[in-house]
């Protein structure tokens, strides 16, 4: 296994994209590890209250979820086990159906609306993956991006290139993708989804905000990631959707065919890629996450 970032300034290396893993040993891949979950962290389902509209299997990213012909209810796939409690299936169920971390929905939704517009905005902000066709005009697209000229930089360098790429240029690196993961034991899923015609890796997303900067500068990573996050904000402020491509910042990284036709900077690396576009689903309330607690997520040193 290879680590990414020692990866970075080596671009063009010649190494199959399956043998990354990050400095951390976590697969840099879209995929979801099945692992033994607390019931808590699986969607609790009140089929009574469930009328079968199926938004909850749309934006279920790890496909825990699915309609069931008969009885037109949602049920889950092998008992939840491939759920990454995302919350997507509660915050999207307009009959709240669904629940998670036995936290009630509806009380929830209650502290959402009286909530601050600033704490409103961050807990709106949602990984959009199913996106109107229509692409944005250029102005759109352009205020987006020009948003993260307020974002922090370190030592105030501004190093960030931001390089916006349309459906025509995403077509052939799906095709590169299904051909890279092709007989994978892991990933093999994702170059057959491809086959039959599924967009895993863009999701619909009619524009992908690809964000780099040149190898020689620092801290060009966390600058990305800032401006990458306020571009998250800005967009669904204005009502656009939004969703960090994983699969293609590491092709980008790995395989030279892709960043030629993404047409980046020379010596550029990238740091975050971005889907945008108007999104196909609305979602009725924040997704259920359980609080975080002092000594399993905090701790205080004085």
């Amino acid at each position: 296994m290879i680590e990414v970032d020692a990866l970075n300034a080596k671009r063009g290396l010649e190494t199959p994209i399956e043998s990354i893993v990050y400095a951390n040993q976590a697969m840099p891949i879209h995929v979801i590890n099945l692992k033994e979950k607390d019931m808590l962290e699986i969607p609790k389902i009140e089929v009574d209250r469930c009328v079968g509209c199926s938004q909850c299997v749309d934006v279920c990213v790890a496909h825990t979820l699915l309609l069931n012909p008969k009885t037109k209810k949602v049920e889950l796939v092998d008992e939840g086990r491939s759920c990454m409690s995302c919350g997507h299936c509660t915050a999207v169920c307009p009959t709240s159906a669904l629940s998670l971390y036995g936290l009630d929905i509806d009380v929830e939704r209650e502290q959402f609306e009286s909530a601050s517009p600033l704490e409103s905005l961050l807990v709106r902000d949602r990984s959009t993956r199913s996106y109107r066709s229509d692409p944005l005009d250029k102005k759109t697209l352009m205020e987006v991006i020009n948003v993260t000229r307020f974002s922090p930089s370190a030592m105030n360098q501004r190093p960030l290139h931001f390089t916006v790429i349309g459906r025509k240029t995403m077509e052939p690196i799906s095709k590169i993708a299904a051909k890279a993961f092709a007989g994978h034991p892991r990933y093999g899923g994702i170059s057959a989804s491809i086959e039959k015609g599924n967009d895993v890796l863009f999701r619909g997303a009619p524009h992908i905000i690809i964000i780099s900067a040149d190898s020689d500068i620092q801290y060009a990573a966390p600058d990305a990631t800032i401006a990458g996050r306020d571009i998250d904000l800005y967009a669904t402020e204005r009502g656009l959707g939004t969703f960090w491509c994983g699969l293609l910042h590491n092709l980008c990284t790995m395989v030279p065919e892709v960043f030629a036709l993404c047409k980046l900077p020379e010596k550029h690396v990238v740091h975050a890629c971005i889907g945008l576009g108007t999104p196909k689903i609305k979602f009725s309330r924040p997704p259920a996450r359980r609080m975080l607690e002092e000594g399993r997520d905090i701790t205080f040193n004085e």
